[in-house]
């Protein structure tokens, strides 16, 4: 377990791996590494890849998997027929006891994928968080009441790493949220169609990637 560290109010999450070490041997099966190994290692790699691929469409298939469940927490609370401006007007305290608890074991299914062994979960699983987030303020705060043990890192993995931070801080900074908030409001009008923000939407995640890919590079 590693302690969550704040820089300049951005969440920075400790990074770490068990096991590591200085050298390595040159039969290793690394992909990246000279000697006999490396042929391995490609195929080991590229297999891999393949098999994540294949498990994740298998996964989604079969009603698992993170793109599978957040389509299910977005059917749960109706943005079919829900516009997103009346979606910014709501709280969690409306929603009835019974939703409120249906959204939340929702959520933290969905949280579990972040803890997925596939790194390509992981980063489904947080693309996911990130989308729902910004089309449902209700749903950003109830995966805040959830436990965000989630995003600790434990794999140096640089894309894991800017995934997991924008994911985090869409979660829990308030800051943020309000920003969105303004923003939404301002520009869909009240009773507005979905469609009408769908270019907004696809704006607002690409800043938060520029945001937190510039603070998470090295200085």
């Amino acid at each position: 377990m590693y302690p969550m560290q704040e820089d300049e109010n951005l969440f920075c999450l400790g990074l770490g791996k068990k096991g590591t070490f200085n050298t390595v041997d040159t039969n290793a099966t690394a992909p990246n590494l000279p000697g006999p190994g490396r042929t391995v290692g490609l195929l080991l790699d590229m297999l891999g890849k393949r098999l994540e691929s294949f498990l994740n469409k298998r996964a989604t298939k079969r009603g698992l998997g993170p793109k599978a469940v957040a389509e299910d927490i977005r059917m749960f609370r109706k943005h079919r027929v829900m516009s997103l401006s009346k979606r910014y007007t709501a709280s969690l305290e409306q929603l009835p006891k019974k939703d409120a608890k249906g959204l939340k074991r929702r959520c933290k299914i969905l949280l579990g994928y972040v803890r997925s062994s596939l790194l390509s979960t992981q980063l489904i699983a947080l693309e996911e968080l990130v989308s729902l987030c910004i089309e449902d303020p209700t749903i950003r705060t109830t995966l805040a009441t959830c436990s965000l043990e989630s995003f600790e890192l434990k794999y140096r993995e640089p894309a894991l790493f800017i995934a997991t931070t924008r994911a985090f801080k869409a979660v829990s900074g308030s800051a943020v949220h309000a920003i969105w908030t303004s923003v939404v409001l301002r520009a869909v009008p009240i009773g507005g169609e979905n469609h009408e923000a769908l270019e907004l939407w696809s704006c607002l995640r690409e800043s938060l990637t520029i945001v937190f890919h510039r603070r998470a590079l090295p200085r």
